[in-house]
């Protein structure tokens, strides 16, 4: 594979998000606070010692001309937006890898407003001399905290040799089903997120109040949030839990 990164500071997150979303559609601008999901997103992937540059990969469908528009707008240089097709969100990936000439990137979706820093930064630093780390093989982190940092060699196989639906849609699947090409490693959890038990993703309309509650409860913004703020405020209110516990989670394999 190609070399580690040329510095701890030049590594590229890139978040797949949309508007059509079908069990809650227009999510990624869903207020959370007084900010719109996808600042959120975008802020805190941005404050991780890591990355210098944050990219949007959105689809060209009219829907999402809103969320283009939005992250334009913010006219912040560390802040873009590429537009691709709708289900190859793989190719969405490359799209986004054109812009950077970083040798990693971080995949975060848009669905995690409340995404750690400090775990962005961990995964690129176990990532460093391999081509991919995520933080859900050894199942301990809450829904939420989701990260993978992949090595841009490894996404440009990918997008070269994908042919399936699935893992063409979601990335990572023709690198993780692949660990004898692509040499890979569990993101170790640390104590305070060991909390598989807790929701704290956007899929569905309970989610967002949920999502909403906390920051409420905390009186919270993009660059306050804390994540071990968060986990202990759900672990000592169950009736907060209890706001998204039926809602289903699709687990890719």
């Amino acid at each position: 594979m190609s070399s580690a990164p040329k510095s701890i500071d030049d590594a590229t997150v890139i978040i797949q998000a949309r508007m059509g979303s079908t069990r809650l559609p227009g999510k990624s601008m869903a207020l959370l606070g007084s900010h719109p999901v996808i600042d959120w997103v975008t802020t805190r992937a941005l404050m991780a010692a890591s990355v210098s540059t944050v990219i949007v990969a959105t689809s060209t469908n009219p829907e999402d001309d809103v969320l283009a528009e939005h992250i334009e707008q913010r006219a912040n240089p560390s802040i873009r937006v590429v537009r691709g097709s709708a289900s190859d969100v793989l190719a969405r990936f490359v799209l986004a890898l054109d812009e950077v000439d970083s040798d990693y990137v971080v995949r975060v979706t848009g669905d995690c407003p409340f995404v750690q820093p400090t775990l962005i930064d961990s995964a690129l630093e176990t990532a460093a001399g391999i081509e991919y780390v995520a933080t859900d093989p050894d199942g301990r982190f809450p829904r939420g905290f989701d990260v993978e940092a992949v090595h841009r060699s490894a996404l440009l196989t990918a997008d070269a040799e994908a042919v399936d639906p699935l893992e063409r849609e979601h990335v990572t699947p023709f690198i993780v089903r692949r660990p004898e090409r692509f040499a890979s490693a569990p993101l170790l959890c640390p104590e305070w997120a060991r909390h598989p038990e807790l929701r704290i993703t956007l899929d569905e309309q309970a989610d967002l109040d949920l999502l909403q509650t906390v920051v409420s409860e905390l009186g919270a913004t993009p660059e306050t949030l804390e994540g071990p703020a968060v986990l202990e405020l759900l672990v000592s209110r169950p009736d907060l839990v209890a706001i998204n516990r039926s809602v289903h989670h699709n687990i890719v394999k």
